[in-house]
């Protein structure tokens, strides 16, 4: 699960020009993945607040 994202990533990335993904986005990466998987209040709370802050930033015109 976690190779396959850090490869859209790195793709994505590539297609950006931008930096690659720095040592703390990948470990944090990887807390988040086995702490989902695992269903950890945790990492679940932190994935419903991204998923919650994505939309009302869509909803205000912020991002497409």
């Amino acid at each position: 699960l976690l190779e396959e994202f850090m490869r859209d990533k790195h793709c994505e990335v590539q297609l950006a020009g931008e930096d690659p993904p720095s040592e703390a986005f990948i470990q944090g990466a990887l807390e988040s993945a086995i702490g989902i998987v695992n269903k950890q209040d945790k990492f679940l709370g932190c994935y419903e607040f991204a998923a919650w802050y994505q939309k009302l930033l869509k909803k205000e015109g912020h991002i497409q």
